[in-house]
C-alpha cells in the first residue's frame, strides 16, 4: 500500500518544479511510465508555456502503453507530440548485444535534439530517477553525450516518492507496475525484430487479460520463459493448458515458468556469462 506524501515529498516536489522552471523552455522524454508521466505533469505545472512532451512511437512501445499516455495528456492537458524512431532498422540495435538501450536512446535524443534546434528549446529532460543508479542501464551514456537532464533524479526522487507524489495528483499512474519497451524482454544476443515483439506483446495481453497484470514474458527464441509473482503459481497452473495453447499458435515451441517468479532485469544476467556459454554468435 502506497503511504501519504511526508514533508521530504513536497520538499523534493518544490525541489523539482524550481529545477524545471530553470530549464525551460524544455523537452521531455515522454514514455507513458510511472516516472516520466509526473515528469510531463511537473512540467506543465511549473512553467505551463515552457514543455513539450514528445513520445515516441515505434514497434518497441506496447500499444497498451501508447492507448495510456494518449488519454493521461488528453486528460490532463498536456502539450505533447508523437514522432516515429526508426531504431528497428539499426544493425547495432538489432544485434541486442548488452548495449542495445544505448542506440535506442541515441535515436530517441537525435530526434529529440532536431526539434529542440528547429523550435527553440534549450533542454532536454528524461524521466531517470534515483532508483535507477547502478543499474545495468545503458540508455544513460546516450543521456550524457546528449547533455540529456534527469530533473527527477536531480530532485532526489524515487520510485517510492514518485507513486505517492503522483497519487496525491491523481494520475492514473501512480499505481501502474513497470512497462520497460519490448524489446527488454527478448534475450540479449538474440535479433530484435518486429515478429518476436509482437509475439511478446500480445502473450503479455494475454496473461493481463487472464488477472496477471504483473508479469514477463522473455523471448528465447523457441522458448518464452514467463516470470510471474510467486503467490500466484497455484492460481497460475490451473490454467496452463490456456496460456501454453495460445502461444504456441505465436510461435513459441515451448513455454516455461520460471520458478523464481517475477524479476527485473532478469535478462541482464546474460551479460555475466562467459562467452562461451552465452547465445552470442
Amino acid at each position: 500500500m502506497v503511504e501519504a506524501v511526508t514533508d521530504e515529498d513536497t520538499r523534493k516536489w518544490e525541489t523539482l518544479l524550481a529545477r524545471l522552471r530553470d530549464l525551460r523552455p524544455l523537452l521531455v522524454a515522454y514514455s507513458g511510465g510511472v516516472d516520466s508521466s509526473l515528469l510531463l505533469f511537473a512540467a506543465r505545472e511549473a512553467t505551463p508555456d515552457g514543455y513539450l512532451g514528445v513520445t515516441a512511437v515505434s514497434p518497441s512501445l506496447a500499444s497498451e502503453q501508447l492507448i495510456f499516455l494518449r488519454n493521461f495528456v488528453r486528460d490532463f492537458e498536456l502539450r505533447h507530440r508523437e514522432v516515429s524512431t526508426q531504431e528497428l532498422e539499426d544493425p547495432n540495435y538489432q544485434k541486442n548485444h548488452g548495449d542495445r538501450c544505448y542506440y535506442c536512446k541515441t535515436h530517441l535524443f537525435t530526434v529529440l535534439e532536431q526539434i529542440a534546434e528547429a523550435e527553440g528549446y534549450k533542454n532536454l529532460a528524461y524521466g531517470e530517477i534515483t532508483d535507477d543508479a547502478g543499474d545495468h542501464r545503458p540508455g544513460a551514456r546516450a543521456a550524457q553525450q546528449f547533455s540529456v537532464v534527469a530533473p527527477l533524479a536531480d530532485a532526489g526522487l524515487d520510485k517510492a516518492s514518485i507513486r505517492r507524489l503522483s497519487r496525491s495528483f491523481g494520475l492514473p499512474s501512480w499505481n501502474h507496475v513497470a512497462q520497460p519497451c519490448l524489446a527488454s524482454r527478448v534475450a540479449y544476443f538474440q535479433k530484435v525484430d518486429e515478429s518476436k515483439l509482437s509475439a511478446i506483446e500480445r502473450g503479455e495481453a494475454l496473461l493481463r487479460g487472464m488477472g496477471f497484470e504483473r508479469c514477463r514474458l522473455r523471448h528465447h527464441d523457441q522458448i518464452a520463459r514467463l516470470e510471474i509473482p510467486l503467490a500466484r503459481f497455484s492460481e497460475f497452473l490451473e490454467r496452463r493448458e490456456e496460456v501454453v495453447s495460445a502461444l504456441r499458435a505465436e510461435g513459441f515451441l515451448f513455454v516455461t515458468l520460471d520458478l523464481e517468479g517475477l524479476q527485473s532485469g532478469s535478462l541482464n544476467r546474460l551479460l555475466t556469462l562467459p562467452m562461451s556459454m552465452s547465445s552470442h554468435p
